[in-house]
C-alpha cells in the first residue's frame, strides 16, 4: 500500500472430482488451509514486485531451482476472468485485485546457473508455471457435531481428495527454522525463545549459523540461556557411540594399504610411454615403496636425477619424451 501499488493475490484453483469448486463455505476453508497441509501450495498468494520469495517444490534442479531455493518476484503474467471481480475476500483490502487464472510468475534467481538469458527476458529471470498437487481434506470438520453424529460420521470416511492448481511460491520475508536449513542468508532476525514442548538442538543451531559473521545477525528478544545448552537425546548419544565402535573395528575387519606421504615418490619422467599434448602439465605418477617396480624406479631415479634435472633447467618442454629428444 505505501508503495502506491494496488494490492494482488493469486487466488488457487481448487478441484473435486475433475470440477472447480463452487460451493462458498468449502472453498473459502480449503483456500485458507495453511500450506503445509495442501502440499505447499498456498490458497492465497499475496505478490507485490521486488518481494522475496521461495519455490516450493522442485523446477530444474541441474539449474539450481529447487524447493526452498530464494528468488525475487517481478511480475505475473495473467489471464482476465470475470470471476477475479466476483471473488471478495474481508482479510485483504477491499480494492485489492485478485487473480484467479495465473499463468507464470517471472522471478529473479541470482544463484541460478543457467548460462544464456532467455528470449525476451533478463538475466537470471526465470519464467514459474502453475503447478498442480493432490492432498486430502476432511469435510467433517464442516459438518455440526449434531449432525456428524445421527449420521454416523467419522473420519475415516469423510477425507476427500482436492486437486489444486496454484504457483508453488510462498512470500520469504520470514521463514522456519526447518525452510532455512542449508541456506547461507544475508542479514537475518531470529526468535530465540522456544515454543512449549521437546525443544531439538537444530532449533537454535539452524538460525544461528545461517549468517557469515554475527555482525549480519539480531535476536529479536531476550531468551533464556538454556536454549543454547540442549543436551543430546539418548538417541543421539547412542548413534555416537555406534560410531565410535565402528570405527575402532572397521579397520581391522577390513585392512587397506594406504600410500603414505613420506613413501612414495614422483616419476616425473621415466614413467611416460608417450608425449604429452603441447600445453597439458605432466601429471607425477605415484608408486608405493611396496610396489613391485618400486626397485627399478628407484634405480633411474639415483641414477638419472642428477643429468634430467640439469637437462630442464632451460626448457619448456611438457614431457619427459620431448626433453630426452632434444638432447
Amino acid at each position: 500500500m505505501e508503495m502506491g501499488l494496488q494490492p494482488m493475490v493469486c487466488v488457487a484453483q481448487d478441484y473435486f472430482q475433475e470440477k472447480l469448486i463452487d460451493d462458498l463455505r468449502l472453498r473459502k476453508t480449503i483456500l485458507e488451509l495453511p500450506d503445509n497441509k495442501t502440499e505447499h501450495l498456498p490458497g492465497y498468494l499475496s505478490l507485490v514486485p521486488g518481494m522475496p520469495v521461495l519455490l516450493t517444490e522442485n523446477v530444474a534442479t541441474e539449474l539450481g531451482l529447487s524447493n526452498g531455493t530464494r528468488g525475487i518476484f517481478h511480475q505475473l503474467v495473467y489471464e482476465e476472468s470475470s470471476a477475479d471481480n466476483q471473488f471478495q475476500d474481508r482479510n485483504f483490502p477491499t480494492n485489492t485485485k485478485f487473480i484467479t487464472q495465473p499463468k507464470y510468475a517471472l522471478v529473479e534467481f541470482p544463484n541460478c546457473k543457467l548460462d544464456s538469458e532467455l528470449a525476451e527476458l533478463q538475466a537470471k529471470i526465470i519464467p514459474i508455471p502453475i503447478s498442480e498437487q493432490i492432498f486430502l481434506f476432511d469435510v467433517k470438520e464442516l459438518l455440526a457435531e449434531n449432525v456428524a453424529k445421527a449420521a454416523k460420521i467419522n473420519k475415516k470416511n469423510t477425507k476427500i481428495s482436492i486437486k489444486r492448481k496454484a504457483l508453488p511460491l510462498i512470500p520469504a520475508y520470514s521463514m522456519t527454522t526447518h525452510k532455512s536449513q542449508g541456506q547461507t542468508l544475508g542479514k537475518i532476525i531470529i526468535d530465540l525463545v522456544m515454543p512449549p514442548g521437546p525443544v531439538e538442538v537444530a532449533s537454535v543451531y539452524v538460525p544461528l549459523s545461517r549468517v557469515k559473521q554475527l555482525d549480519d545477525l539480531q535476536i529479536i528478544r531476550p531468551f533464556e540461556f538454556t536454549a543454547l545448552q540442549v543436551k543430546p537425546s539418548t538417541a543421539q548419544r547412542e548413534e555416537l557411540k555406534r560410531l565410535d565402535r565402528i570405527a575402532k573395528t572397521t579397520p581391522k575387519r577390513f585392512p587397506i594399504s594406504i600410500i603414505k606421504p613420506n613413501e612414495v615418490e614422483l616419476a616425473h619422467l621415466y614413467y611416460l610411454p608417450k608425449a604429452h599434448k603441447p600445453g597439458i602439465p605432466l601429471r607425477p605418477i605415484i608408486s608405493g615403496l611396496k610396489h613391485p617396480t618400486i626397485k627399478i624406479s628407484k634405480f633411474f631415479d639415483d641414477l638419472l636425477r642428477t643429468l634430467f634435472d640439469q637437462m630442464a633447467l632451460n626448457s619448456t618442454v611438457t614431457s619427459g619424451f620431448d626433453l630426452v629428444k632434444q638432447q
